[in-house]
């Protein structure tokens, strides 16, 4: 069984959508990750995030993200928790709009500061561990 990780990975490295993954999929998608600029890696981040492709993210987007990331690298036990509190800061700023949805630019602000995130996307900022003290 394929994880929901690998899932979205796949639909987002699938440009074409011919639900396949050709080796100039592949490649394009390792190269951007190892070798593409910080702008390139947060766009990334951002169409694997923007499950609807709607050019927003929202709460039960990040949040599934999160989830996903928490399972892998951390295990089941704590991702629902950890991804609710992550969400809770990111959806309680008053910069939010009323429909809680992020735009591109808040969405890159926010998942700079969660290490996971970087980790997985491979991003160079730094995160801030405080932000998911439980």
């Amino acid at each position: 069984m394929i994880s929901g990780l690998m899932e979205r990975l796949f639909a987002v490295l699938d440009t074409n959508g011919s639900y396949k993954v050709d080796f100039g999929e592949f490649l394009a998608g390792v190269h951007l990750l190892c070798k593409g600029t910080e702008d390139d890696k947060l766009s990334f981040a951002f169409r694997f995030c923007d499950q609807n492709e709607d050019g927003l993210v929202d709460r039960e987007e990040l949040s599934k993200m999160v989830m996903m990331l928490e399972d892998t690298y951390n295990g089941r036990h704590r991702s629902l928790h950890n991804a609710n509190l992550f969400c809770d800061v990111v959806f309680s700023s008053e910069k939010q709009n009323l429909d809680h949805k992020l735009q591109y630019d808040d969405f890159c602000h926010y998942v700079l500061m969660h290490p996971l995130i970087c980790k997985f996307f491979k991003l160079d900022s730094e995160p801030s561990p405080s932000l998911l003290q439980p």
